[in-house]
Order: structure tokens, then sequence, then C-alpha cells
């Protein structure tokens, strides 16, 4: 439900940028004096098609139900040390291999072994440039659901109740 609720947030500064999808994530990255979108107070369902009872109609508490953005152990820790983390997430997501492929392209690591953060030196000539962000998606893969038959849409879970 929050993915929908940011992606129509995103989807409205990208028209407010005349469609100009860069100009829109980069509206959507600056928000909040440059954190970024973030999690709402509250928020009606019914605002986004979404809930089946009263309760839609209601705003419901998102962000305190949730807790703090950052807990006290995360405020302590030094940009170098949350940058540090990040790589090992990172790494123990995504193996060795494919993190210094997505990550590392001609870079590599400090003595310190800190990957995509601040740790990061260019290899051979000063001036070599870290390797671009790789898309999220590779090229062939589509980015939404594709059905056999193009008439055909995939069942709601309402659907699926009706049968059922």
């Amino acid at each position: 439900m929050l993915t929908v609720v940011a992606f129509d947030a995103l989807a409205k500064l990208i028209a407010n940028n005349a469609g100009d999808r860069d100009a829109g994530i980069t509206a959507f990255l600056a928000l909040n004096n440059g954190e970024g979108w973030m999690l709402p107070e509250a928020l009606r369902l019914a605002d986004y098609g979404l809930g089946h009872d009263d309760r839609a109609d209601a705003a419901q508490p998102v962000a305190s139900r949730l807790g703090p953005r950052f807990l006290d152990w995360q405020l302590a820790q030094s940009p170098d040390e949350s940058w540090a983390e990040c790589d090992r997430h990172a790494r123990a997501v995504l193996g060795d291999d494919e993190f210094a492929r997505r990550f590392l392209g001609n870079a590599v690591m400090n003595s310190s072994e800190q990957g995509c953060g601040p740790g990061l030196q260019p290899s051979g000539d000063a001036t070599a440039a870290r390797a671009p962000q790789l898309p999220l998606f590779d090229s062939g893969h589509p980015t939404e659901p594709q059905f056999q038959n193009s008439d055909e849409r995939k069942p709601s879970r309402k659907d699926a109740r009706k049968r059922g």
C-alpha cells in the first residue's frame, strides 16, 4: 500500500514537470528538504482506491505506527560506518561477484574494504570514473506483468473470493 502512495506522489511530480520523468524523480528526491519522499503521518486509503470498509474513509496513522525513522544505534554511527554497513548488506544480498559487477566497475576497494560508499578509490588512472549505476531492470525484461493473452487481466483478490 505504501508503495502505491509513494508511486502516486512520484507520478504527480512527473506530471507537474510536464511529463519529464527525470525532473519528476529529481523533485521526488528533493522533497522534505532533500531527504526525499517519506512515510506520511496519516493517509486515507480511499484516496488511493484502497480499502473496502468504513476505515478506508478515515485517516489512518502510518509513520507513528512504524516507529522512529532512525534507531539510536543508527544515529550514533558516523557516515563512514553507515556506508560500510550498507556495503556489507549489499555484499550479503548480492554476493561478492555481483556486488563488484554492479558497484565497483573500474574502482577497487580501499584497505577498509568499503564499497559503494566513501571508501571507493579509483584504480590506476586517478581520473577513472566510477561505473554508472545499472538500470533496475535488465534490458529485455518487462517492467509490468505480462500475460499470455493481452486481453487477459490478472484476477483481483475480490474476483478470487467470488469464485471460491
